[in-house]
């Protein structure tokens, strides 16, 4: 899987995508455009499948270096200032709030780069 933000157009998705009701966003085989990917972000689509050249799954391909301890230290402080004004005892906040790590780590790793 790759994660939406280091997708890029001209790249192949590997699988359908659909949303959470279930609803096909997206078929397999798609080459993906800027509208594309825009219209996945939307959705919330995080991840996606996506071919490499010799037509196989980029998943199995190596991943990038892990997140250091400093980008997730930040990520979580950057995360907890957007949720302070939440209650985050209640589950679909705590859900969110890591969702939200994980999304500012895989940016803070791609500025890096």
């Amino acid at each position: 899987m790759m994660q939406i933000e280091q997708i890029r157009p001209g790249m192949t998705l590997h699988s359908d995508i659909h949303d959470t009701s279930g609803r096909l966003l997206t078929k397999a085989d798609t080459v993906l455009t800027e509208k594309h990917i825009k219209t996945l972000k939307t959705w919330g689509v995080t991840q996606a499948r996506i071919k490499d050249d010799n037509d196989q799954d980029a998943a199995q391909l190596p991943d990038q270096s892990p997140p250091s301890d400093a980008d997730i230290e930040q990520a979580e402080e950057i995360a907890n200032h957007l949720f302070s004004q939440t209650n985050r005892d209640h589950p679909v906040m705590q859900q969110l709030l890591s969702i939200s790590v994980q999304q500012i780590v895989a940016r803070l790793g791609m500025e890096r780069r």
